[in-house]
C-alpha cells in the first residue's frame, strides 16, 4: 500500500489556524483506518496550525503507511518605519514605511488617507500607518 498526503492550504497569517491535509491511500484492501499524530482519525485534516504531522493509514489486511509533513506559515507582518528630517529644523521631511514578513504584496493606508509606503512634506504632528499583506493580516504603526 502506498500513500500519498498532500497540503491542500497552508496557513494564511502567522498564527492562524488555517491549515489542511489531506492523506490518500492507494492500494491495499479498504476500508483504510487513519490515524493522525493530532489524535484525528479521518483522511482530511483541517484547521490546522503550523507544524509536523504524521499520518498512520491502516488496511484491512493491515498493511501499514506512515508518512510525516511539515506544515509551514507565513512570517509575522510588521512594519519598519524611517524618517528623514530637515537639518535645520528637524520637521520630518518624509516617513517610509516598509512591510516585512507576510504574506507580499502590501497595501498601506495612512492616517491621512494617502495609500503610498512614503508621506512627503508632512506638517508636524502624530501619523499612522496600517499595512496590509495579500491574504489580509494587518499591522498598525504611529510615528
Amino acid at each position: 500500500m502506498s500513500l500519498d498526503v498532500n497540503i491542500l492550504q497552508n496557513i494564511k497569517c502567522y498564527g492562524d489556524q488555517t491549515g489542511v491535509i489531506e492523506a490518500r491511500p492507494f492500494g491495499g484492501l479498504p476500508p483504510y483506518l487513519y490515524q493522525w499524530s493530532n489524535g484525528s482519525e479521518v483522511y482530511k485534516i483541517e484547521q490546522l496550525q503550523s507544524g509536523n504531522y504524521k499520518i498512520t493509514v491502516t488496511d484491512s489486511l493491515l498493511q501499514t503507511s506512515v508518512k510525516e509533513l511539515f506544515l509551514s506559515q507565513p512570517d509575522p507582518l510588521t512594519i519598519s518605519i524611517q524618517s528623514i528630517r530637515k537639518p535645520a529644523t528637524k520637521i520630518m521631511e518624509v516617513i517610509e514605511a516598509e512591510g516585512i514578513g507576510g504574506t507580499p504584496p502590501y497595501t498601506y493606508l495612512w492616517n491621512t488617507m494617502d495609500t503610498g509606503n512614503q508621506l512627503k512634506n508632512m506638517s508636524s504632528g502624530l501619523y499612522s500607518v496600517t499595512v496590509t499583506d495579500s491574504i489580509i493580516a494587518k499591522q498598525r504603526v504611529q510615528e
